[in-house]
């Protein structure tokens, strides 16, 4: 079955010109002045030594890196120690060369650069010819030693392997070493991923897309989410979980640091497709449902999206081989659910009478009540209002003859119960039909319906990357969300059953935007500029 899916333009533009519940602008400056000191918000790096057989430091090597993937190139020069610092990475794969007059050459490839992380590469370069090439595989210290934090990193495998319900790749976050799920969970938010690390509210946690902000403001409001995006799992590259001792540039709260890289393109083009799908014919009956003699109700969840990735190519224009990328995603989900309600409505007698004939108040319960003049009536009987009289304690009433037992209102019984239609007003029929027909007898629970819920999620990423030169390099990502979620009636029609809020369609709208640029003055300044935005409606 072919299923044509569509941008909403319309609550795109919603989003940029209406009111919303948060919205946040935020601008990153970060100079390095020397090799080692760089703030890294989501980019690694990759530094270390360069020495000779006997570990004489070299200096003025020539230091070259390439990205594995994009074919970005980098040179510099070590320094007066021996040392080199390659940083602002991005997530990927690296190759370093060594090359120095007096010495053969030294080439480390697949060097992985984690979120976050700091590799050391050391370099002892042999005695020889530079036309004399060495090359290692894989070669870098697999420990955090350059600095203190802890936490634990997912990357692309892991997360598009291990089974996630609902494929939400931050309820990967629970696997890292003291955190756990949220606790006393008052609004479902365990649902969305929200976690606990070592004690310390889920509310104080931060949420980190490609380097800037992506915390919800309005986490207690309708979306009851603690993020203002989620990317599908295929469009993440990697993610860290810090939950302590990070450095600086996380300090907006205590709580853990969860730091996501989208993917980008490469030289390579590369996407996949998939469709999840589940079914009610594989579900169990709800309690109640199966309870009050009703079928299974609806359930069918479909999950299905795409990526695509690789270098910008435009036929008899532009090649973007090694220069330009693209990365494109998308998700939708379509969730119908039976909601079962069960509910009171007027009883099949009350409504074949014209809802005069109230006799079923009285069998359908026991009970007795006393007036003060100390007549029983049953529970349920409906009495006259137009009799309506007072009467005192030990006086004689003069209708019924009876002597009162007590100061109080008295009023005489409908006979069998039955109200006269023309005391009833027609408005108030025409009201009262507006009610379905019962399911089940008795007065009380005798109606079940189980009408849809729907919810029709949709998750747009775009990226580019750009390289600008050996100094240069930019990104620009757009992530926008829409949700749209119709919350059905307890009743049908105009009857709708309850005054609460989420009755109707309720749609939420995200939006995350970061433009990034990282440019090297010299082997030991660096700039990197970012601007991001992000806004929840």
């Amino acid at each position: 079955m072919m299923r044509k899916v569509q941008f909403p333009w319309k609550n795109f533009k919603s989003l940029l010109s209406t009111g919303f519940a948060g919205c946040v602008i935020a601008l990153l400056l970060n100079t390095a002045a020397t090799p080692s000191a760089t703030a890294q918000v989501d980019t690694g790096s990759i530094q270390g030594a360069v020495t000779d057989s006997s570990g004489a430091v070299v200096i003025g090597a020539t230091m070259v890196l390439r990205d594995e993937a994009t074919g970005f190139t980098e040179t510099i020069k070590s320094g007066n120690s021996g040392e080199y610092n390659f940083p602002s990475l991005q997530v990927g794969s690296y190759t370093v060369t060594a090359t120095a007059n007096g010495f053969e050459t030294l080439t480390k490839q697949h060097l992985q650069v984690n979120v976050q992380q700091n590799l050391l590469a050391n370099f002892a370069l042999p005695a020889g010819s530079t036309s004399t090439s060495v090359v290692v595989s894989g070669s870098g210290s697999l420990m955090q030693t350059l600095d203190s934090s802890v936490g634990q990193v997912m990357e692309a495998k892991q997360i598009v392997d291990l089974p996630l319900n609902g494929r939400n790749f931050i309820m990967l976050a629970q696997l890292t070493a003291g955190v756990t799920t949220t606790q006393n969970d008052s609004r479902g938010l365990i649902l969305t991923g929200s976690f606990v690390s070592h004690g310390v509210p889920a509310i104080y946690n931060n949420y980190l897309l490609d380097g800037m902000d992506n915390n919800n403001g309005d986490v207690d409001y309708l979306n009851g989410v603690a993020y203002v995006v989620r990317p599908p799992v295929d469009a993440i590259q990697q993610f860290n979980v810090q939950v302590s001792g990070y450095s600086a540039e996380f300090g907006r709260s205590a709580g853990a640091v969860l730091n996501a890289v989208t993917k980008s393109g490469t030289n390579q083009l590369y996407g996949q497709v998939w469709d999840y799908s589940r079914d009610q014919v594989l579900d169990a009956t709800d309690y109640f449902v199966n309870n009050a003699g009703e079928k299974k109700g609806t359930y069918t969840r479909n999950q299905f999206g795409f990526t695509l990735g690789g270098p910008v190519y435009i036929p008899h224009l532009y090649k973007g081989q090694d220069k330009t990328f693209f990365f494109i995603d998308y998700e939708g989900t379509r969730i119908h659910q039976a909601d079962p309600f069960t509910v009171s409505v007027p009883t099949a007698l009350e409504r074949s009478s014209g809802y005069t004939d109230y006799q079923d108040l009285i069998s359908y319960q026991s009970g007795k009540q006393t007036d003060s003049l100390g007549r029983t009536f049953p529970l349920g009987t409906i009495f006259d209002p137009e009799t309506t009289r007072s009467v005192t304690k030990g006086v004689v009433d003069p209708t019924t003859g009876l002597t009162a037992t007590a100061n109080g209102t008295v009023r005489e019984a409908f006979a069998n119960n039955t109200i006269p239609a023309g005391r009833l007003d027609p408005v108030g029929v025409g009201l009262l039909k507006l009610f379905p027909a019962p399911t089940t007898s008795g007065i009380v629970n005798n109606y079940s319906d189980q009408p849809l819920k729907t919810d029709n999620d949709g998750e747009y990423d775009g990226r580019i990357d750009q390289n600008l030169g050996s100094a240069d390099r930019a990104f620009a990502r757009v992530s926008f969300n829409s949700e749209p979620v119709s919350f059905p009636s307890p009743l049908p029609g105009l009857a709708v059953g309850t005054s609460s809020y989420n009755v109707g369609t309720q749609v939420s709208n995200s939006f995350n935007t970061v433009v990034s640029e990282t440019h090297t003055f010299s082997s030991v300044t660096l700039n990197e500029a970012r601007v991001g935005y992000k806004r929840t409606h």
